[in-house]
């Protein structure tokens, strides 16, 4: 989804920060920042996370999952993203999901860094919203094709630059693989088509 660079310090986990002239991104209320256990969930970067062989695989022993579930767990997250509820998105987030999206040069790990991917959207485009257009179903994995769209009335964060809203409205197609284990989703990849909707939004040629 929307591009960003990350900060990372070696000594310790980076905080979610999103550098875009030493602006942070919408910051998540304490309470989901941290585990049952009191423990934060800062995410990190990594850059040696191995893409899902689950996806467009066969799956891996011992992890399939009842399809009817795997629905159900897709279903509420699509839910999420369209009533813009960052508490019921995180629910159905494992503690360590993995985020890959193609706009992001390193994967993001995390609850916190998910939610903050989340939040990015949802200021950029506080009226977005996604339909599915077609879904498959595998033994622990859902591929999923959505349009998407919504009207930019919110900055949008860009690598180091933030973008004024333009107040136009978009409508594009985008892409995604979610795997689950136990009941949470473990690992997201996501493919929106970013130059159509730069295009529409009258930033790119």
């Amino acid at each position: 989804m929307l591009s960003c660079e990350w900060e990372y310090m070696s000594r310790k986990p980076a905080r979610g920060k999103f550098l875009a002239k030493g602006k942070r991104a919408p910051r998540l209320p304490s309470s989901l920042r941290k585990t049952p256990n009191g423990r934060s969930l800062t995410h990190r970067l990594v850059s040696n996370v191995v893409p899902p062989t689950g996806v467009g695989t066969t799956a891996r022993k011992g992890v399939a999952v009842d399809k009817n579930e795997l629905a159900k767990l897709d279903d509420e997250m699509l839910g999420s993203w369209n009533d813009r509820n960052v508490e019921s998105f995180l629910s159905h987030c494992a503690d360590d999901i993995v985020w890959h999206d193609v706009a992001l040069p390193e994967p993001l790990v995390g609850k916190e860094g998910a939610g903050e991917f989340f939040m990015s959207w949802m200021t950029a485009f506080p009226d977005m919203h996604a339909n599915q257009v077609n879904r498959v179903i595998g033994d622990d994995t859902v591929a999923a094709e959505v349009i998407f769209g919504g009207t930019n009335s919110g900055p949008m964060q860009m690598g180091e630059d933030t973008i004024p809203a333009t107040g136009k409205t978009v409508s594009a197609k985008g892409a995604y693989f979610a795997r689950a284990k136990d009941g949470k989703l473990v690992e997201m990849h996501t493919y929106p088509d970013l130059a159509g909707m730069m295009m529409q939004l009258g930033l790119a040629g």
